[in-house]
């Protein structure tokens, strides 16, 4: 999260009064035990932008420019409405824009799914039998605790 933050840095549509305050909090040290996954009762999805922001965002900056550290933030020094001719930032942004979207968890997760579907038979009727008999058996077995099989099996 504090490093995916600062790619708001880049977004025309996050207010300049923001991006000052982001500045400011690149001197923030990171806050320690940060959540591996944002929880809903936990993460205020209100906040402020730039109560995300830390030095560790600073080393999205590094990712974008395969530079010197000091040229890579050099644009925060200067004031916002000269970022726009900075040519780090302009650099910084347009590799920015490119990036693109990925949820990698799901995707592996599908390709397993289908690895495992295909392993199992080629047969395209088998397969729509299997599918169907394991939507029975988890109807018939909702819950597949170990202690609720016990009691199946006790029975």
């Amino acid at each position: 999260m504090e490093h995916l933050v600062g790619l708001a840095f880049f977004n025309d549509r996050v207010d300049a009064a923001v991006k000052k305050e982001m500045v400011k909090n690149l001197q923030h040290l990171p806050k320690p035990k940060a959540p591996k996954r944002l929880e809903g009762e936990r993460f205020n999805h209100q906040s402020p932008l730039d109560t995300f922001v830390t030095q560790c965002t600073a080393e999205l900056f590094d990712v974008l420019v395969k530079d010197e550290q000091e040229r890579a933030t050099s644009f925060v020094v200067k004031e916002l409405p000269d970022w726009s001719t900075d040519p780090t930032y302009l650099e910084m942004q347009e590799k920015a824009c490119q990036m693109k979207a990925v949820n990698d968890c799901a995707e592996r997760g599908i390709a397993l799914v289908e690895e495992y579907n295909s392993s199992l038979t080629k047969d395209e009727v088998q397969k729509q039998f299997l599918h169907r008999l394991v939507d029975l058996h988890r109807k018939q077995f909702p819950v597949t605790t170990k202690a609720t099989m016990m009691k199946l099996t006790a029975d």
